[in-house]
């Protein structure tokens, strides 16, 4: 009959321990994952809420150019002054201060024949005929807080008179000013997604607990007869309307209890 030796007795127990503590420790990891579980599984509703505030453009925006183009550079310069003067005039008769007006520079552009002969030619670099040709630009811009009387120019009608044409840019009507106007609707959408969380728990004979997690979500200005979205999208800012609407969306995340 066979005896073990002391080394492999030894070694045995030794193996024996490794082994035990190993499994103590796996134990202990899923012990504490199982509680990870059970905590994470705790009640808890997640909900948006929404503000909207009116609010009324107070700055205009505008850029456009008087053009000529012609063979005659000094006859361009004259008519463009002429219809300059015409043009100041729509624009103060719309009710625009002429301290709201900004005329650049002239801008002069020489124009060459084209060498090329296969009727491709790109007239917005070269002459259109055999002879130089010049392009005058008169550029301007409006900015001003009289909203209306840049609505009110932004219609009007200009004539094209000895071949000198007005380019305008669409009016863009501006709010200078939201920042006040945002930390209202932070409360207000707040206060809705809290009013939601206890609608949704009411009655269940649970309430609502502590404020887990809450982030800003889309903020939107908005023509005023608009809806928005809850896309995560910050760049929807309307130019086009002087009425607009202010939309704020929050998410808030709240831990639900037992009354």
């Amino acid at each position: 009959m066979s005896q073990s030796s002391p080394i492999g007795t030894r070694l045995g127990f030794l193996l024996l321990g490794v082994t035990l503590a190993f499994g103590f420790i796996i134990g202990a990891e899923k012990i504490s994952k199982g509680l990870s579980q059970v905590n994470h599984r705790r009640a808890e509703v997640s909900v948006k809420g929404v503000a909207t505030q009116k609010m009324r453009a107070d700055l205009g925006e505008m850029f456009g150019e008087l053009i000529w183009r012609g063979e005659k550079q000094e006859e361009g310069i004259q008519f463009l002054t002429t219809r300059k003067d015409v043009l100041l005039k729509l624009m103060t008769d719309s009710g625009l201060a002429p301290t709201d007006i900004t005329f650049y520079p002239l801008n002069v552009n020489r124009l060459e024949p084209s060498a090329a002969h296969d009727g491709k030619v790109d007239f917005e670099k070269y002459a259109r005929g055999t002879k130089p040709e010049y392009r005058l630009a008169a550029s301007f811009q409006i900015k001003t807080k009289q909203v209306d009387a840049l609505h009110k120019f932004n219609f009007q009608e200009f004539a094209v008179v000895n071949e000198v044409y007005l380019y305008r840019n669409p009016a863009s009507y501006l709010v200078s000013h939201v920042d006040d106007s945002k930390k209202e609707l932070l409360q207000q959408a707040s206060a809705d997604a809290l009013s939601r969380a206890k609608t949704l728990v009411a009655g269940s004979g649970s309430k609502i607990g502590a404020l887990l997690e809450a982030y800003q979500g889309v903020f939107e200005i908005l023509p005023a007869d608009r809806n928005g979205n809850d896309r995560g999208d910050y760049n929807s800012v309307d130019t086009s309307s002087i009425e607009k609407k202010l939309r704020l969306v929050v998410t808030m995340r709240f831990e639900i209890v037992q009354e």
